[in-house]
């Protein structure tokens, strides 16, 4: 796209925002086995605290005017893996307005702020593979890197006028790559997401806090699933490497697309209970795109990444972080 970008600069630290969250801690956890010799700054909101290993904590609400700005000064950073985001949709959707300032604006003056005050600083931006939207109904699948970006949810909106602009930056100088994570899920996330949110039920049945009878909404849709930690670690191999151009932009993704019943039948494959499944119709939002995949090839060229966590291995590891959270005395387990 632009010129081949340079090494890290030496002695400077290494930041990644967001680091309250789920994907954090396992990019903090990565960073720390990664080893990469200098000051991990985990960046939150105030009152936030860094979900994994970290050298330094800092508080910072990206949405404030100036923060940003202040944050790069201060710590003039070698990089930054930037995680910080409005990604459920249903809080994307509750407050356009402040998911548009989080998630584009910030990202705006984060990239501008590092041209400015921390040059040659890299910018890990964690995209969304929601970016593509619509291209999934209208592009061969699996879906590579150059489809356009049609995105058909206001979360992927946001997504994809980032990337657009990042990558716009790149021309000015910005060393920046965009990674354009799929479905991911594993220890630690939320009920807001599909997996936990069978995995919640099912331990929360084993530790014999509810009825056998997990509840759900449509199970047609295909989606492509990885597991987290892959995912962190191909934030911290695009951190480590210059092996591609200013501006790239990677699919990480299995390349392998399942109907969302995989993932309900696997977890409950692996519980020893009886659980009836039952359609919750509050729960039931069909999706304009019925099959997602992305293709991995770039990626793999360039940064000699790989899933490694099975499909099984990960849910089995998201079941048994919800029966560690439910209190379960045993891994009621096949």
């Amino acid at each position: 796209m632009t010129g081949t970008i340079a090494p890290l600069p030496q002695g400077r630290p290494i930041l990644v925002t967001g680091a309250a969250g789920f994907v954090a801690g396992h990019v903090l956890t990565a960073l720390e086995r990664t080893n990469l010799a200098r000051p991990v700054v985990a960046v939150c909101r105030p009152r936030g605290k860094p979900a994994g290993p970290h050298d330094e904590a800092a508080n910072c609400d990206i949405a404030e005017d100036g923060a940003v700005e202040r944050l790069i000064d201060a710590y003039k950073p070698a990089g930054v893996i930037h995680l910080a985001a409005i990604a459920a949709p249903r809080a994307v959707n509750a407050n356009r307005d402040h998911s548009w300032r989080v998630n584009f604006e910030a990202t705006r003056r984060l990239a501008e702020a590092l041209m400015q005050k921390a040059k040659g600083g890299r910018l890990v931006f964690a995209g969304s593979s929601e970016a593509y939207g619509e291209s999934f109904n209208t592009h061969p699948l699996p879906i590579n890197e150059v489809a356009p970006l049609q995105p058909r949810s206001a979360y992927g909106a946001t997504k994809a006028a980032a990337d657009s602009m990042l990558g716009q930056l790149a021309y000015d100088g910005l060393d920046v790559v965009r990674m354009r994570p799929f479905n991911h899920t594993g220890p630690g996330q939320s009920e807001a997401y599909v997996a936990p949110a069978f995995a919640s039920q099912i331990a929360a049945i084993e530790a014999g806090n509810a009825e056998p009878v997990v509840k759900v909404g449509d199970l047609s849709a295909h989606r492509d699933f990885l597991d987290v930690r892959d995912v962190a670690d191909a934030y911290v191999a695009a951190l480590r490497s210059d092996s591609f151009q200013r501006g790239a932009a990677f699919n990480i993704a299995s390349g392998t697309s399942r109907p969302m019943s995989d993932l309900l039948h696997t977890l409950l494959s692996h519980s020893v209970l009886d659980i009836a499944v039952e359609r919750d119709p509050d729960r039931f939002h069909p999706s304009p795109v019925a099959e997602v995949s992305g293709d991995t090839q770039a990626i793999s060229a360039a940064l000699a990444w790989q899933p490694r966590i099975s499909f099984e291995q990960m849910l089995v590891d998201v079941l048994d972080d919800w029966r560690g959270r439910a209190g379960c005395a045993t891994t009621p387990s096949n």
